[in-house]
């Protein structure tokens, strides 16, 4: 028999280890004592909350992908492909405090699945901080089909743009701060930048590289409300750009074929992965704080 010490030790060990990688029938789960880390199985959707004030940060709001994954498609057709459609998604736990998503056979505009096609991602937690890695750990393609870029977590950690109360933050030209909503400055255009998806989207959406001439000029970017704030560090090498959403639902897209969108205005950073060899093996950390980091 164990003295009652030594015994108090190793079930603290067993209910950390416990604590730290759990799975059920629906999501498999990351989790210490500062965030919880859910990934769902049948999308690959992640969801995480910050234990200290309860923010919950929610996964793609307009269509539940988990993954974008952008394609030349063998007749020379560009192609967006959410990755949540795939006919199969495995999500496993090859060891603690890590989670890998690999997603097969995606579905092509032209409702097909296009087999051999797969992206293999692994997120890991750290043991007693609030930060988050995401890694690409492999993928392939098909004859014909070019694999271009793949946008993960897809707006994920968004803001609903005048509902919640906050800013996105991002380091373009001298800084970009962009708020969620209409502050009350009645004589500055702070919140000018909502007004922006009224100018045909071209505004709204866009992309930034890392250290290009008119790109990021640091590898990071951020989001925060009143309770809650995401820095995001992104690698050196320039394999991973940026897709923002600036309080915007899409409406362009959907006025061309004479409807309205079902989308709700958001303001989203979203992580771009370029499918080249130097992005394989490369991390993202998204590092949560109750506090004000970005």
């Amino acid at each position: 028999m164990l003295p009652a010490n030594n015994t108090r030790a190793c079930l603290a060990v067993v209910l950390a280890m416990f604590l730290s990688t759990a799975v059920s029938a629906d999501v498999a789960t990351l989790e210490n004592d500062l965030i919880r880390v859910d990934v769902d199985r049948a999308s690959g959707c992640i969801t995480v909350v910050e234990k200290v004030t309860g923010r919950t940060w929610r996964p793609d709001p307009w269509e539940g992908a988990a993954a974008v994954l952008r394609v030349w498609t063998p007749g020379g057709k560009r192609e967006s492909w959410n990755l949540s459609k795939c006919k199969t998604i495995d999500v496993a736990l090859p060891e603690e405090r890590c989670v890998q998503v690999t997603f097969r056979s995606p579905v092509a505009e032209n409702g097909q699945a296009v087999a051999d096609v797969f992206v293999a991602t692994q997120l890991r937690l750290a043991l007693d901080t609030a930060d988050l890695d995401i890694e690409l750990v492999d993928f392939g393609t098909a004859d014909g089909v070019v694999l271009r870029d793949l946008e993960y977590p897809a707006r994920h950690f968004s803001l609903r743009s005048n509902v919640d109360r906050g800013l996105a933050v991002f380091p373009f030209i001298q800084g970009a701060v962009v708020p969620s909503y209409l502050y009350p400055m009645p004589n500055s255009k702070f919140g000018s930048l909502d007004d922006y998806q009224h100018n045909t989207g071209r505004m709204a959406v866009g992309e930034l590289g890392l250290y290009e001439w008119l790109g990021l000029s640091m590898p990071w970017f951020g989001i925060h409300d009143d309770t809650s704030a995401i820095a995001v560090l992104i690698p050196t090498n320039q394999s991973v750009g940026l897709q923002y959403i600036l309080n915007y639902d899409d409406r362009d897209r959907f006025a061309r074929q004479h409807q309205e969108t079902p989308y709700p205005r958001i303001l989203a950073l979203t992580p771009v992965w370029h499918l080249t060899d130097k992005s394989k093996g490369q991390r993202l950390r998204y590092h949560l704080d109750r506090k004000s980091v970005v």
